[in-house]
């Protein structure tokens, strides 16, 4: 981690720390936004003091200052290695949307919370925080709070309060209701829709928007009765077939040359079409591994070469250094894993982890997905 980061972090930390034991019970003292810096910078880390203790999804937008530059985020490395608790995070203009929810317990048990950092894409452009807008906070009981703005100075009043607000969102999605990004100025119930049949995604979920796009572009399905089974891990064969529908399901001739991939399965055509094409290219031995869970750089890899076969822009490279597990991307991933992070595709699964390989679950998938068909293929 570099020397400014750390000491951006350190001021953070003790600052909520400081505010923590001033106020005895940071809720009682209402809501305040905590950012690294007042002063305009290439990176700002967030948080939250007075935090309810009964808090256990959070959805915030953070408005930033510069219009002109690009934004990334990285969630704090203690937040995200917690288990059980899912951040994720969208830009959109001159603004930054986190999500955090835990599957079971709460935020902060005193309150603070440490959300991530934000930095400009270029690592140049400088910016402040000027707010956070939208805030929703959903307890264990699902209700939910929602507070307009949050500043950095005074604690804010009240928010409007609703009983139905988080709607838990059940089954394998359990407890990952962390609000919806197009329904922050709704404090009452779920965003209604009569399009999305999966009763385990609930609107208020960090992916519902994705699986939303992809269901409906007909590149993603439920798992049956009325399940998309979000937290389900994903394998090599789906990922290859979704890229398939999304050319168009063209015919193809003779079958795909891997000893596991036989005629009439469900991927058969998927894995042929990919494999002529030079998408996929299997393992050593000569499999292709359809049934195996795809790791985050097997993922990374089979969009590079698709983009690559569309002739999509392929120059947006990110350093990778950073992480501190860098050195165990595989070579054959390198290129792919700098180039999705640096298209946005893929983020770290922590400050200084990018975990290549890692699983990816259905919901991960999806938002990935609609990254990449909502940013690169248009």
């Amino acid at each position: 981690m570099k020397p400014l980061r750390k000491l951006s972090l350190f001021f953070l930390t003790l600052c909520l720390t400081v505010t923590a034991l001033i106020s005895g019970a940071a809720a009682a003292q209402g809501l305040r936004l905590v950012v690294s810096s007042r002063e305009a910078a290439a990176t700002q880390t967030v948080g939250f003091t007075g935090l309810p203790a009964d808090c256990q999804s959070l959805q915030a937008t953070f408005a930033l200052s510069n219009q002109e530059a690009s934004y990334g985020f990285v969630a704090d490395q203690d937040l995200a290695g917690r288990t059980g608790l899912y951040v994720t995070a969208k830009h959109s203009g001159a603004s930054v949307t986190v999500y955090v929810t835990a599957k079971s317990g709460v935020l902060s048990d005193d309150g603070s919370l440490t959300l991530g950092t934000i930095s400009s894409a270029d690592g140049l452009s400088t910016f402040t925080v000027e707010q956070a807008t939208g805030l929703k906070l959903i307890a264990s009981d699902n209700t939910e709070t929602t507070y307009p703005s949050v500043d950095t100075g005074d604690s804010t009043g009240g928010g409007s309060g609703g009983s139905g607000g988080g709607s838990s969102s059940g089954g394998s999605g359990g407890g990952s209701n962390s609000g919806g990004s197009d329904n922050s100025g709704n404090s009452g119930g779920d965003k209604e829709d009569a399009g999305l049949p999966f009763t385990d995604v609930a609107s208020g979920s960090w992916y519902y928007d994705s699986v939303a796009y992809v269901y409906e572009q007909g590149l993603m399905g439920g798992t049956g009765e009325g399940r998309f089974s979000p937290d389900l891990t994903t394998s090599r064969a789906m990922i290859v077939t979704i890229l398939y529908r999304l050319e168009g399901s063209p015919a193809v001739s003779g079958g795909a040359s891997f000893a596991d991939v036989t005629a009439g399965q469900w991927y058969s055509d998927g894995v042929a079409w990919a494999s002529a094409n030079g998408i996929v290219t299997g393992y050593s031995n000569g499999s292709f591994g359809p049934d195996d869970t795809i790791t985050r750089e097997q993922m990374a890899a089979i969009l590079y070469r698709y983009a690559r076969y569309k002739g999509y822009d392929l120059s947006a490279q990110a350093a990778l250094d950073g992480y501190a597990d860098a050195a165990q991307v595989s070579a054959y991933a390198a290129d792919a894993m700098k180039w999705a992070v640096g298209s946005g595709l893929i983020t770290g699964t922590s400050g200084t982890t990018l975990s290549p390989a890692g699983s990816a679950t259905r919901a991960q998938a999806a938002v990935i997905l609609a990254r990449f068909c909502q940013t690169l293929a248009q």
